[in-house]
C-alpha cells in the first residue's frame, strides 16, 4: 500500500476534497499493481470466515459485509453493492496481518481493511479505539463489547468531470484481542449497532494470531505504550528517532492527542502521537 494511504489511515485528512484526491491517486497506483499479489494466498489473521455476515450502522448509515469464501467479501450500502477478494498481507501493517483491498470496482474506489489487532491490556485497546475515533478518516467507529470494531463511509467524487472513480467507499473491520482473548466488556460499546450472523449451518471462529504484544516501558524518562513499541519494531523506528521528532517537529494536531510529524523526508515522514500525559501511544511512517 502506498505511503499516502498509510498517512491517510493513521493521521486522517481534514476535508472531503483532500480525501478524494488522495484516493484517486491510490486508485491509479493500485491498478498498476494488479491483482496477482493476492492470488492463491490465505489470510493469516482474518476477522470473518466463510458464511459470516456483519451488519453495522453508524452515522453514515448501514453497511452489510458478507464473507463469500475465504477471501471474498460482498459489501452492500444504500443502493450500491461491490464484490471483492481481499489481498492477504504478507507482513504486518500497523499491527494487522489480515487482508486489504485498495482498487476500483464498478467505478467506485474501494478501500477495505480487515484484520486483527492485538494488545497487552484493555487500557491500550480502548486507547487505540479512541485514537481511531479522533484522528480517523471519517469512517465513524462503532464497536461491540467483544472487541469487534467496524468503521465505514462513502464519499462521492466532487469533481467527476476530471475523471477517476465516481466515489470512494472506505471500510474497516477489526477484531481486537487482549493477550489472545476477546474482551467481555468495553466502555462505550454499542452491541445494538453491529450484528454478526452466520448464513451457513456453522461458521468456525477465525484463527487467532500468535503474537505477544509488548508491555509499556519507560525509556529515558518517557513512557512508551506497548502498541507503540510493537509498531516501532514493525517499522524499524528507534527511540532516538521518536525523541528527535518530538523535540524538533512542530505539533501538527492538538487535542486529546498531539501529533508530531517530521517532514525532513516527505516521502518517508515519521509521525509520533502523544497523549495528554506525554506518553508515546502510536507511531507511523
Amino acid at each position: 500500500m502506498s505511503i499516502r494511504d498509510k498517512r491517510i489511515l493513521i493521521l486522517g485528512i481534514s476535508g472531503s476534497v483532500a480525501f478524494i484526491v488522495l484516493s484517486i491517486a491510490l486508485y491509479f497506483l493500485a491498478k498498476g499493481i494488479g491483482f496477482s499479489q493476492g492470488i492463491g494466498l490465505a489470510i493469516k489473521e482474518p476477522v470473518m470466515t466463510e458464511g459470516m455476515c456483519i451488519i453495522a450502522t453508524n452515522k453514515n448509515g448501514t453497511i452489510e459485509i458478507r464473507a463469500v469464501g475465504a477471501t471474498g467479501r460482498r459489501i452492500k450500502w444504500d443502493d450500491r453493492e461491490v464484490k471483492i477478494n481481499l489481498w492477504p498481507r504478507r507482513s504486518r501493517w500497523y499491527g494487522s496481518l489480515g487482508g486489504y483491498y485498495p482498487t476500483e470496482v464498478k467505478g467506485i474506489l474501494v478501500n477495505v481493511e480487515e484484520g486483527q489487532q492485538h494488545f497487552c491490556s484493555l487500557k491500550e485497546l480502548l486507547q487505540w479505539i479512541r485514537l481511531q475515533k479522533e484522528i480517523g478518516k471519517g469512517d465513524d467507529i462503532v464497536y461491540k463489547n467483544d472487541g469487534l470494531v467496524i468503521g465505514w463511509h462513502f464519499e462521492k467524487n466532487p469533481h467527476p468531470q476530471q475523471g477517476g472513480p465516481s466515489g470512494v467507499v472506505s471500510v474497516s473491520v477489526w477484531q481486537c484481542y487482549v493477550l489472545g482473548e476477546k474482551p467481555d466488556s468495553l466502555p462505550g460499546a454499542r452491541d445494538d449497532a453491529i450484528t454478526l450472523s452466520c448464513t451457513r449451518s456453522e461458521c468456525p471462529e477465525p484463527p487467532v494470531g500468535r503474537i505477544s504484544p509488548h508491555r509499556p516501558k519507560m525509556i529515558s524518562g518517557r513512557l512508551y505504550s506497548g502498541k507503540a513499541l510493537d509498531l516501532m519494531d514493525e517499522l524499524r523506528i528507534s527511540y532516538e528517532d521518536v525523541e528527535k521528532v518530538i523535540k524538533k517537529a512542530g505539533v501538527q494536531k492538538e487535542g486529546e492527542y498531539r501529533i508530531f510529524t517530521s517532514l525532513d523526508d516527505p516521502f518517508n515522514a515519521l509521525s509520533v502521537i502523544l497523549d495528554g500525559s506525554g506518553e508515546v501511544v502510536f507511531v507511523s511512517r
